[in-house]
């Protein structure tokens, strides 16, 4: 997400998915956008940026193994990408690294475009979008970023891909049906584009407490604490929360404190293992040892600290 020279915002496959995945950080985005002195997002991750090192060798490796097989690439610069990469298309290029697609107010930059056999405006061939990833399978989001640039392509060459395709950390290659996924990614981009027109600096949306808020972590954590949310429970899950909040069970104290006995549609044992552990919770705020509680288990069931290992008289103790 940034403006361009006169002011409009141009956004990215990549702020599609925040949005998917965060709402909450897809609005501080656009806050931090909007106001940059006003607040400042976390500092980089030190796992984070190792992944992504380890992402951009995987793509180099990709690209030199195009190299060794004697595939001609347009290497695309990052000046006048845009322009340089409609020229490769229009060349006919096997392959375009790293090219610019633009249409409307969204831009992006695939990894990589491949020519395939089928009629456009480009001639008797059209292009295809391919991405490397680092993980061994395909993930949800991997398809709206490739939907975007598919549609962002067809700007171009004047016709959807058949086919996506992703280069995966084990070097396979899958290809997806296009159309598959269009239509989701295609009402995600409407209700962001909505949201986006609709943005005020004081509607903030509450974050969701089991979501990735990735730079904007530190900023949902406070707010969710401020709130006392029962998202602060430790293992509850979001279909829990909504029970306990149509119960008018709305923060964790409220969990902790409340003396109701059993919640509809709640598994009783889940509601006391929930009531528990909000309970040693909130006794143990303020507190330099928290609160704990050894729970039994059958012996059937292994699980926690029952599955280590019998003692052993060479057991290091620290």
């Amino acid at each position: 997400m940034k403006k361009d020279s006169e002011g409009n915002i141009i956004y990215s496959p990549s702020d599609l998915i925040l949005f998917m995945e965060s709402p909450f950080g897809s609005w501080m985005d656009r806050f931090y956008l909007e106001f940059p002195d006003e607040l400042q997002p976390d500092k980089g991750d030190a796992g984070l940026t190792l992944l992504q090192n380890m992402g951009n060798e995987h793509e180099e490796r990709y690209l030199k193994q195009l190299e060794k097989a004697g595939a001609q690439i347009a290497n695309i610069p990052r000046i006048d990408s845009y322009e340089a990469t409609v020229a490769a298309m229009r060349g006919g290029i096997e392959y375009i690294y790293q090219g610019e697609l633009r249409s409307g107010n969204f831009a992006g930059r695939s990894d990589f475009l491949q020519r395939a056999v089928g009629k456009s405006d480009l001639g008797d061939y059209h292009y295809q979008v391919w991405d490397t990833k680092l993980s061994r399978k395909p993930k949800p989001y991997f398809l709206i970023q490739l939907c975007c640039y598919a549609e962002l392509l067809e700007s171009v060459q004047g016709v959807l891909p058949e086919v996506v395709g992703i280069v995966l950390g084990d070097r396979r290659e899958k290809t997806f049906r296009t159309l598959n996924y269009l239509y989701y990614y295609r009402q995600l981009k409407e209700t962001f584009l909505k949201t986006q027109a609709a943005f005020h600096r004081t509607k903030q949306p509450i974050p969701d407490g089991m979501a990735d808020h990735r730079r904007w972590t530190s900023h949902a954590e406070k707010i969710l604490d401020d709130l006392d949310h029962l998202s602060r429970v430790a293992n509850i899950r979001r279909t829990q929360i909504r029970k306990l909040e149509s119960a008018g069970i709305n923060t964790m104290t409220g969990l902790a404190q409340t003396t109701v006995a059993n919640i509809t549609r709640l598994e009783p044992a889940t509601f006391q293992t929930l009531k528990s552990q909000a309970r040693l919770q909130h006794e143990s705020i303020g507190l330099e040892r928290p609160k704990f509680q050894v729970l039994a288990h059958e012996n059937s069931v292994r699980r926690g600290f029952a599955l280590l290992p019998p003692r052993s008289p060479l057991d290091c103790i620290l």
